[in-house]
């Protein structure tokens, strides 16, 4: 009986190391999963104003959480919703934030070459403090991802 006991309390112990380790990684996996998804619709944003030879834009709204992608009709030069599927906007997950933004205007903006307008930086940040950087490079027009887990 007193061996049930101690193999229970040991079975206890590892459980709540367990649950409070896999509990601290929610955040960060959210915050790398955001991370993620935001450099792949920038990436559609860049591979559109190449493909379709049209200038394209990513615009970003801190306070709401949402990014979308804009592109230019060549006529009349104004600006239509271009997210794929009619998605409307991409919205960051429950307890992640964009911390900071170094682009003009909130704004990455493509040529119909596929390069950037201006570089820059985009930092999201989970509840817990984990911070991650989306770095742009005014060049290739292509994102470097940064921190996290870069598999």
């Amino acid at each position: 009986m007193i061996e049930l006991a101690i193999v229970l309390s040991i079975l206890g112990i590892v459980a709540t190391i367990a649950i409070s380790n896999l509990y601290s990684a929610v955040p960060h996996a959210r915050v790398e999963s955001a991370q993620l998804r935001m450099a792949e619709v920038l990436m559609l944003a860049r591979n559109m104003s190449r493909s379709e030879e049209v200038n394209t834009r990513v615009l970003f709204d801190a306070d709401d959480g949402t990014y979308w992608i804009e592109s230019q009709d060549r006529e009349t030069l104004s600006w239509s919703n271009a997210m794929p599927g009619g998605a409307g906007v991409e919205r960051l997950p429950d307890g992640v934030s964009i911390s900071a933004n170094t682009f003009a205007s909130n704004t990455v903006s493509y040529t119909t070459r596929g390069t950037m307008l201006t570089g820059g930086t985009i930092t999201l940040e989970a509840t817990n403090g984990t911070s991650l950087d989306l770095v742009g490079n005014i060049t290739t027009g292509r994102f470097s991802r940064e921190g996290g887990n870069l598999r």
